[in-house]
């Protein structure tokens, strides 16, 4: 994710955004500059090589939150450190993206929304990509807007085999949460987005395959799921994908077929492509907002944050529900 970050800070500055990437921090920063991005994740994200010429290589976070040159940081540790480091990098002054989840129990992403709320001068945002996914943004909005009337139903699917790199690391539920945090997070998240916290729960399967429904008392009758794994045979490959159903339409998108969304009326079908497919995936949209964030914050002026602290704990929350279901 570190990759995936840089690769959109970049570009980002590539469009006349104002963005510079400094340096990184990790014991090994030169040497993963110089490599290959031969990991790349569940889907490309335009992860890039980088050059150590013009960057700086910190040994670790303290190291780069002590560089005054350093306005902001993208928090790509293993999840068990997010938290700290976000609260580290807020006392010293620095915006923060922080990769998901934030944390892996509520009173954790808490203790982050407070130490940014004691810092209104600063950005902290938590990296909620599907926020800003083209395809899912598009469809947030027909939620919103009721253009082709009420939500009636809404699947979501993200199966995969589960992260082959850094296995020590994620195969340990104890630190990576498994799939329900590190790749579920996501559908739980965009639900919350879209209809609020739920008032009800219901999970079944395990950390690494489970399905849920949530359950709205202001939504009676409505449908919504949400089934992430792990657990699949590599071969599977990795698959995301929607199907809603409202009143007077019904809306699908596939990862395999992406950018395009199929929107079914009666018995015909049409292909809609969102304004924001040109940005391919939501981790661009998501640094640029981050970074208009930043820029706003600098000249003091309001600027609305499509993904916030508070958000992320609501998520939490609703995913430690989930978690007591599967217990």
């Amino acid at each position: 994710m570190g990759r995936t970050h840089a690769g959109a800070y970049t570009r980002a500055a590539s469009t006349g955004l104002p963005v510079q990437i400094i340096g990184v921090a990790d014991p090994k920063a030169h040497d993963i500059l110089l490599a290959e991005p031969s990991t790349l994740g569940n889907i490309s994200s335009g992860a890039v090589p980088l050059s150590t010429a013009s960057l700086r290589t910190y040994k670790s976070s303290e190291e780069a939150l002590a560089d005054h040159d350093v306005d902001a940081v993208s928090i790509c540790t293993y999840t068990d450190s997010h938290a700290s480091t976000a609260v580290q990098a807020l006392a010293a002054g620095k915006h923060v993206l922080i990769e998901k989840p934030v944390a892996l129990r509520a009173p954790d992403v808490e203790r982050v929304r407070d130490a940014a709320t004691g810092s209104p001068h600063l950005v902290a945002m938590p990296a909620m990509c599907m926020r800003f996914w083209p395809a899912w943004d598009w469809l947030r909005d027909r939620i919103a807007d009721r253009s082709f009337g009420t939500l009636r139903s809404l699947t979501l699917t993200r199966l995969g085999a589960g992260p082959t790199w850094a296995a020590d690391f994620y195969r340990d539920i104890s630190r990576s949460g498994g799939a329900i945090f590190d790749l579920h997070v996501h559908d739980t998240d965009f639900i919350c987005h879209c209809l609020g916290p739920p008032s009800r729960v219901k999970t079944s399967g395990s950390a690494n395959h489970l399905t849920t429904l949530y359950e709205y008392d202001s939504f009676l009758g409505v449908h919504i799921a949400a089934e992430g794994a792990w657990d699949l045979q590599p071969g599977a490959g990795f698959r995301m994908r929607y199907f809603a159903h409202f009143e007077h339409a019904s809306a699908e998108w596939d990862l395999a077929h992406a950018p395009r969304i199929s929107v079914h009326q009666g018995s015909t079908t049409r292909a809609v492509i969102p304004d924001s497919a040109h940005l391919s995936t939501g981790y661009d949209a998501e640094v640029r907002h981050f970074v208009n964030a930043c820029i706003a914050a600098r000249e003091q002026r309001t600027f609305t944050l499509r993904a916030t602290m508070e958000d992320a704990v609501m998520v939490a929350h609703v995913l430690d529900a989930e978690r007591a279901q599967l217990r």
